[in-house]
């Protein structure tokens, strides 16, 4: 598939920065080489991720730092060095982990240089944007290119690349404990139920486990997985549990840059090859639903993804992989990960609610589950969308025992939507429901979905000028009927609980009514 861009559009693309901005859960984030103002060499390139929608739309680019700012370091890559720019998403979800060089943009040979020289860096993004560019290695892939890194949670980290074997370290160290010495070029490492994984083409190694576990000492052990060729070219992998019947991992996809993508079963304890996709891959990540397994992929230009649902021991139930995004001209894709999601603050929001009084607009809301102090700042907009702060107050963990209360004694005529942006003692920032107290007129609003985006259950936010009977209906993008609630709501702001954990992955819709015939119907997904 070929991409054609207007020049605005491509310029953007390719040179802006987008700070201050949240990666939307479900979203797909490609590391990019290269600006595409040259041709790419080996010299350090600045890097960037892209963040695309599942089905390849470009949603935002952030570059990595081309200047050190305070701890934080430079963070570029080789322009020719296509093994590296792999990128992870934590197993917690919480955080995007990569790896580049503490180097200028336009410094020559970077691949060849010392560590001790032109450190090697781990860049630790959240779902905020904020990069965590600390971790400046001396003996990390020295002579040779970085080219992955993974962590559990952010602060544990095994790192690889074409020189000095699989490493483990923590972030903000200087230095590395090498796992092994009788592999040292590695490709790629990430865990999956447990166990650390790499994938090599050297010493018979292709895709192997490093010792039990997740080992943090040397003398570690290399073993290729039983069954698997010592042939190949692999890069990214990823492993699923399909099977009821066998304990674990037993699905593997692995991304090979000659072959395409091979799929393999563990079948009494060796893993057999059920197919092979073809077009060469590099990058690799996935989800799982149910028996289904939706990979995305990168090579040196192209986004692609493909869905199979033949599940354990079977052929792939599609064809051939499409393509949903081209890397721009002297650009260069090359690792894949899905978009980080929030961490959530050490705090629950039990409830919020709204009414209007003689005195104001008033706010009444209840947390629970605090752990630390928490700024919470009452915000409010005419629009939904451009909220300007009114009022902050301190939650500490003695005060949270009680209701939290506040009133807007300048409210606006028509409309006014609120929300509390609560800001942990890390700058952690997480926001409520929006609520809609409206002023001079009658009637009711859905004001709409939070989150949109769903894992277990959203929540509905109404606000009416009278007691009233909510009806909500959820169908599926086809029309089909999946579950319909029914609850009454008294005067004012309400918030209505959605249980969403039974539905199956997808896009849905849901229809609220009111006895006066208002209605909306709002699309969300589910993850």
């Amino acid at each position: 598939m070929k991409k054609i861009f207007t020049l605005p559009v491509l310029l953007c693309f390719l040179t802006c920065v987008v700070y201050a901005q949240s990666f939307t859960p479900g979203n797909i984030v490609v590391y990019r080489s290269g600006d595409g103002a040259a041709a790419l060499t080996d010299a350090a390139t600045p890097a960037f991720l892209d963040e695309y929608t599942p089905g390849g739309t470009l949603v935002r680019s952030v570059a990595l730092p081309t200047a050190a700012s305070g701890a934080n370091k430079i963070m570029t890559a080789s322009g020719t060095a296509t093994l590296e720019g792999v990128i992870s998403r934590t197993t917690d979800t919480y955080y995007l982990m990569i790896t580049g060089y503490d180097a200028a943009v336009g410094t020559t040979a970077i691949v060849a240089s010392t560590g001790a020289t032109v450190n090697r860096i781990v860049g630790r993004m959240d779902a905020n944007s904020n990069l965590d560019a600390t971790t400046a290695l001396t003996d990390f892939a020295s002579r040779g290119n970085p080219r992955s890194v993974f962590s559990p949670d952010g602060t544990n980290l095994w790192i690889c690349g074409e020189a000095g074997g699989v490493r483990y370290t923590t972030l903000g160290s200087t230095s590395t404990t090498q796992l092994s010495t009788t592999t040292t070029n590695i490709r790629v490492v990430n865990i999956f139920g447990g166990q650390l994984y790499v994938s090599s083409i050297s010493d018979g190694i292709r895709v192997a486990t490093v010792g039990t576990g997740t080992p943090a000492t040397s003398g570690q052990t290399i073993t290729n997985l039983p069954g698997t060729p010592v042939t190949g070219s692999p890069n990214g992998f990823f492993l699923a549990d399909l099977s009821t019947s066998v304990p674990g991992v037993d699905v593997l996809y692995v991304a090979d840059d000659v072959v395409g993508i091979i799929k393999y079963s563990l079948v009494a304890d060796t893993w057999i090859v059920n197919d092979t996709i073809q077009g060469a891959v590099r990058g690799m990540t996935g989800i799982v639903s149910g028996n289904s397994v939706t990979l995305f992929t990168t090579s040196s230009n192209v986004l692609s993804t493909i869905t199979d649902a033949g599940g354990y021991n079977a052929a792939s139930s599609t064809g051939n992989k499409t393509s949903i995004a081209n890397a721009p001209e002297n650009t260069d894709f090359r690792g894949v990960a899905l978009a980080p999601e929030p961490n959530p603050l050490p705090v629950k929001l039990e409830y919020i609610k709204g009414q209007k009084t003689n005195n104001g607009n008033a706010l009444n809301w209840k947390l629970t589950c605090l752990s630390a102090n928490i700024v919470m700042e009452i915000e409010k907009a005419a629009d939904a969308r451009n909220f300007k702060p009114v009022t902050s107050i301190t939650a500490t963990q003695a005060r949270c025992t009680q209701p939290f209360d506040f009133t807007d004694a300048r409210p606006l005529q028509g409309k006014n939507y609120y929300r509390l942006k609560m800001i942990d003692i890390d700058g952690k920032i997480s926001y409520s429901p929006i609520v809609l107290i409206i002023n001079g007129t009658r009637g009711i609003e859905f004001v709409g979905l939070y989150p949109s985006m769903v894992k277990d259950q959203t929540t509905l936010s109404v606000s009416s000028a009278k007691a009233t009977t909510i009806v909500t209906r959820i169908t599926g993008i086809s029309g089909r009927l999946v579950k319909t609630y029914k609850q009454a709501i008294p005067s004012g702001s309400s918030l209505i609980t959605i249980d969403c954990a039974n539905l199956a992955p997808g896009i849905y819709n849901l229809t609220g009514v009111a006895e006066d015939a208002s209605a909306k119907t709002i699309r969300f997904v589910k993850l």
